[in-house]
């Protein structure tokens, strides 16, 4: 049942509380979500519940959704990233229900006798209009999966080292090491089985047999979907230009070092270039790297590095949400539509433009 003209004003007044109240009410939706169905643990990112980030990404996403209830269309490229990793966890219309019933239990608890019935049924409402949008695009992401719904068993064939173990370029700065990749490199081995969900997300090239020039950027773990798209590309148009930059510690954190290195002498179009924040006494200048330093578009030559003389260059960023950031505004100054732009965010929420 769509929003009456009446409740649209209802919701779009109660951004202000929203922004007052909206991360409280979201971490006691989780809290007691989690604890009357502990199950759902595994849905739920552990790292960022524990850091609050995804409550706090969660009340965003609210106050998103509140702020354009009357222009959903402006929400569009933010459903769609969230569907995607709806899917990737095979969420089904039933797990709407437990979300609807605590969120709004929730607004309740921290709102008390602010949250009257009208501002209830209103939000129950437009709870309901979004959560029908997601479950129908969800449904299309199943269909297109072709037959792959559920977890599927994956036995590890090859484990390898590729670069070293990192500590934090700032001092001072702290971040869970991770669960999953943890138990990944110091517990799961050869011959091992392990789960895996069908490939989601809209992170990838938009036409692997074009011809048009491409640019990848990456920093840190950015490297490993940038890695994939080149290899697409090397194999699906092998003539096609592409400029790969990327940004790491040194060359012994910098994973895949030998086959970038490998790929760039066999494809005569591809370059990279590589910039090292902290490099070893064994990392040598215009051999293991080119720049020292965090990576910097501005010493990048516009046409060979960047293409920036061809108006359909592609761009794609991966990183730390403020190093994707800082390139696409970069990027936009000299000129480049955010609409040749994409961005890949490792974790909760989307890249704060």
């Amino acid at each position: 049942m769509p929003l009456t003209p009446e409740q649209v004003q209802i919701i779009k007044a109660t951004v202000p509380v929203l922004t007052e109240h909206g991360t409280t009410i979201t971490t006691v939706f989780y809290k007691n979500m989690l604890t009357a169905h502990p199950e759902l643990n595994n849905v739920f990112n552990t790292a960022h519940q524990v850091s609050g980030h995804q409550p706090r990404a969660l009340a965003g996403a609210l106050f998103a959704y509140a702020s354009n209830i009357d222009n959903l269309g402006a929400l569009g490229p933010a459903v769609e990233l969230i569907c995607h990793k709806h899917a990737s966890l095979y969420i089904k219309p039933d797990d709407y229900k437990i979300v609807g019933k605590f969120l709004l239990e929730a607004m309740g608890q921290v709102l008390g006798d602010a949250l009257t019935p009208e501002i209830l049924d209103a939000w129950a409402t437009a709870y309901w209009q979004l959560a029908d949008l997601m479950i129908g695009r969800e449904a299309q992401l199943y269909e297109q999966a072709e037959g792959w719904t559920d977890f599927r068993d994956f036995v590890i064939a090859q484990k390898r080292e590729e670069g070293a173990w990192t500590e934090p370029a700032e001092p001072g700065a702290k971040a869970h090491p991770g669960y999953v990749s943890n138990i990944l490199h110091e517990f799961i081995n050869e011959g091992d089985t392990i789960k895996v969900s069908h490939p989601y997300g809209d992170f990838f090239l938009s036409d692997a047999k074009a011809a048009n020039p491409v640019v990848l950027i990456s920093a840190g773990v950015g490297l490993t979907p940038m890695t994939s798209i080149l290899n697409t590309l090397t194999s699906e148009s092998p003539e096609r230009k592409v400029s790969f930059i990327h940004g790491a510690r040194n060359s012994q954190a910098r994973a895949f070092k030998n086959h970038i290195t490998s790929l760039e002498q066999k494809l005569s179009n591809l370059t990279s270039t590589f910039f090292t924040s902290h490099p070893t006494e064994e990392d040598k200048q215009g051999e293991d790297y080119q720049y020292r330093g965090r990576v910097d578009l501005s010493k990048l030559d516009d046409s060979r590095d960047l293409f920036l003389d061809d108006a359909t260059t592609e761009y794609y960023i991966c990183g730390p949400d403020t190093f994707m950031t800082d390139m696409l505004n970069v990027l936009k100054s000299k000129g480049v539509s955010e609409g040749r732009v994409k961005l890949e965010l490792f974790g909760t929420g989307g890249v704060p433009h």
